[in-house]
């Protein structure tokens, strides 16, 4: 069954690449969409009763290093790819009625390569499937991008969290002989270089995810627009490096150190996460610092057991991407303004959007609250609740910001975004049954309490300092803490390597010993009658030392 839906995605994305043309792209996008919801439907409705539910094709039968081109469902992965191509199908529908998306054929088409490439990732059975469906992540989310600077920066990242994957597995094998992920325990008890291994497999999911030292990568993605921006940030690379993590949760636990590591890079993401948020006015960076907010805490639950993800976290995406949707809808309603400091009194006149806002965190919480029993984790939904008041606050409560052009033009979102919008919110909500959650309209009433009083003044005024809004803090730290170092000890390197031993001296006696060999060869050349007689007699030497060989040698 999941080979049906595997080559049916990438047969509807290459027959739109084809017939696809510069002129009516939004009615193909419109043909394209049909044809999803008709393929989802027939896979979920129909294939699954008569389809093939294990292929594996063997396209390297090599004794030891053999490799399956696999689609088996492992697990809860159809439970999985149900919810999401209920993201996918919405992602393709905003792009088709979003008016700032130029090239909605286009990126519907990688949409569902993406989809595709999920297929390959989640049905790996050995390492080589693994890659190359984390290299088709990388691809694909290269040619999402559509901002050169963004692009080389993302594909710069993910190049070296290929390599890292590659590295690593290719030492794994070395130890085990075979590419089977099933192996993966025989590694942890014989192999070699585990704390490499771990190492190596840590930095791979850090990258993709976008963690601290890292993020630099997606929080370029500013300058894509919001569609761009949900799309890549929560379902590109971020979802690969989750689904890596999942598969290979023993390699990275294998050194005994990691968990130290994990930890302490998780938490600096959330402090980062929440510092960036509160002060970048940016509402595409606020959604990129929330993103990251959000895989630092899957990574967090997925510590303790990869099966977390299908049980409880896959739930959640599809109702952040309605949280990430309500941002969007409110931009677009405030003629694309993207900066909370240009917003502000929008109550009065979006009304409508303030309260698709509310029903997706409503959602959210439904979510989180049915799938999450009162722990520690629900410190992540407080802090995420929190900072999404803040910024509910800032578009809707207080003193109106924006210029005159704005605040003539604001209007509620169209019937063609809110109405889907509710109808698959409602469909999800009476799936998981969030109605019958007693917690959620405390939480929610608390939630709407806190956005009515937080003090937020403070923090509109950051958004004039330039320095603060533009400054590429991490990069200043790369500066400091690992260039200028380097450049120094290379300063240090130059003048006393380079200029006193190499050029003083090395390259100084060989100088001087030329020179003294060239005015030597000089001085005999000289026309005089010494040098004569000091070549006759060298001569009559030579000549004597031949005669001397010929006979009595």
């Amino acid at each position: 069954m999941i080979l049906q839906l595997f080559l049916g995605l990438v047969l509807i994305a290459v027959l739109f690449f084809i017939i696809g043309q510069e002129k009516r792209r939004r009615i193909w996008s419109v043909l394209l969409f049909g044809a999803v919801l008709g393929l989802l439907y027939a896979f979920f409705e129909q294939i699954n009763a008569i389809g093939i539910n294990n292929v594996m094709y063997t396209w390297i039968p090599h004794q030891t290093l053999q490799a399956s081109l696999s689609f088996v469902p492992i697990g809860q992965i159809s439970s999985c790819l149900r919810i999401m191509s209920l993201c996918f199908a919405a992602l393709i529908y905003l792009n088709i009625i979003y008016k700032k998306e130029d090239y909605s054929l286009y990126i519907n088409n990688f949409i569902l390569l993406n989809f595709a490439a999920l297929i390959v990732l989640l049905s790996a059975q050995d390492f080589i499937q693994l890659m190359v469906g984390s290299c088709c992540f990388t691809i694909i989310g290269y040619y999402l991008i559509n901002d050169i600077t963004a692009k080389i920066k993302f594909i710069f990242y993910n190049f070296l969290a290929e390599m890292s994957l590659f590295m690593a597995l290719a030492i794994v094998y070395a130890s085990i002989n075979t590419t089977s992920l099933t192996a993966l325990s025989r590694y942890i008890e014989i192999g070699h270089h585990k704390d490499l291994v771990s190492l190596l497999l840590m930095c791979t999911v850090f990258i993709k995810c976008g963690m601290f030292l890292f993020q630099n990568q997606f929080m370029d993605l500013k300058r894509l627009s919001l569609n761009r921006v949900a799309t890549i940030s929560l379902f590109s690379s971020p979802l690969s490096g989750v689904i890596i993590f999942l598969r290979i949760l023993p390699l990275i636990q294998a050194a005994e150190y990691i968990e130290a590591i994990f930890i302490i890079i998780i938490c600096i993401s959330v402090v980062w996460s929440i510092i960036g948020t509160l002060i970048i006015d940016n509402i595409k960076a606020k959604t990129l610092y929330l993103n990251m907010l959000f895989y630092a805490f899957v990574l967090w639950q997925m510590w303790g057991g990869g099966a977390i993800f299908f049980e409880k976290l896959i739930y959640l995406y599809p109702a952040l991407l309605a949280v990430y949707i309500s941002f969007l809808f409110v931009s677009v309603s405030a003629s694309d303004e993207i900066c909370i400091s240009q917003m502000g009194g929008f109550y009065k006149r979006l009304w409508g959007n303030l309260l698709l806002s509310l029903i997706a965190i409503f959602v959210f919480v439904g979510c989180f609250i049915k799938n999450f029993s009162p722990s520690s984790a629900w410190s992540f939904l407080f802090i995420f609740l929190s900072l999404c008041a803040f910024i509910l606050h800032g578009m809707f409560l207080g003193k109106m910001h924006s210029d005159e052009r704005v605040e003539a033009l604001l209007k509620n979102i169209g019937i063609y975004y809110w109405v889907p919008y509710i109808a698959a919110l409602s469909w999800y909500v009476y799936e998981l049954g969030i109605w019958s959650q007693k917690e959620i309209w405390i939480i929610l009433g608390s939630f709407i309490l806190f956005m009515l009083i937080v003090p937020i003044q403070a923090l509109l005024k950051l958004a004039a300092i330039e320095e603060i809004q533009n400054a590429d803090i991490l990069h200043r730290i790369y500066m400091i803490v690992f260039i200028m170092p380097l450049r120094l000890l290379g300063r240090v390197l130059w003048l006393a390597i380079d200029f006193v031993v190499i050029e003083r001296s090395i390259i100084g006696s060989i100088s001087h010993s030329t020179a003294f060999v060239v005015q030597g060869l000089q001085k005999i050349q000289g026309i005089s009658w010494s040098n004569y007689l000091l070549m006759l007699l060298i001569g009559v030497m030579i000549i004597l030392l031949n005669l001397g060989w010929y006979i009595y040698g």
